[in-house]
C-alpha cells in the first residue's frame, strides 16, 4: 500500500501539469480496459481460429505468430496513449508510445531466434505438469534433508 501511494505521487509529478487536477483510478482501469479488449480478441479469439496454422513448424508460422502478438501489444499501448492524450492536463503522453518501439526492436530479434509465441503460449496453457499431492510437512522435511546433505558436502571440501 505504501509503494502504490509513493509511485502514485511520482506519476502524478511526471505526468500532471497541475497539482490540482486528479486523475481517477477508475479513468486508468477504464483506459485499460478500452485498450485491454481489442488485444483480447486479437490475442484470444482470433487466435483461436488460427492456432492450427500458427503452431505449425516453419518460418511462415513463426512470422505470422510474431506478427499477431506484436500488432496485439502495439495495439494495446496506442490505445492506452490515445486514451490518456485526450485529457488537458497530462503532459508527456508520449511516453505511453516507447513500449512500441521496445516492441519494434525486439520482434525481428524473435523472428531471427525462432521464436514462435503461440507455440509457447500453447504449451504453457495445455502441457501436463506434475501436480503435488504430498503434505507441507513432507515437503519441508525434504527440503531440510537436500539441505543438510549440501552442507555436509561442503564440509568435506572445507578440510
Amino acid at each position: 500500500m505504501l509503494l502504490n501511494n509513493g509511485l502514485n505521487g511520482k506519476s502524478e509529478d511526471f505526468f500532471l501539469s497541475f497539482k490540482k487536477f486528479n486523475l481517477s483510478v477508475l479513468y486508468a482501469f477504464d483506459v485499460h480496459c478500452n485498450s485491454f479488449f481489442p488485444m483480447f480478441v486479437m490475442l484470444y479469439v482470433i487466435h483461436y481460429f488460427v492456432s492450427p496454422l500458427l503452431v505449425a513448424h516453419g518460418f511462415i508460422p513463426e512470422l505470422l505468430s510474431n506478427l499477431l502478438f506484436m500488432v496485439a501489444a502495439s495495439y494495446y499501448h496506442y490505445l492506452n496513449f490515445l486514451g490518456y492524450d485526450v485529457l488537458p492536463f497530462l503532459e508527456r503522453t508520449t511516453f505511453f508510445l516507447y513500449p512500441i518501439g521496445v516492441i519494434i526492436v525486439l520482434s525481428p530479434i524473435l523472428i531471427l531466434s525462432g521464436f514462435n509465441p503461440s507455440r509457447y503460449f500453447m504449451n504453457m496453457y495445455f502441457s501436463q505438469r506434475e501436480q503435488k499431492s504430498e503434505p507441507n510437512e513432507v515437503r519441508l522435511e525434504k527440503g531440510f534433508f537436500q539441505c543438510s546433505r549440501l552442507i555436509d558436502q561442503m564440509e568435506l571440501f572445507e578440510l
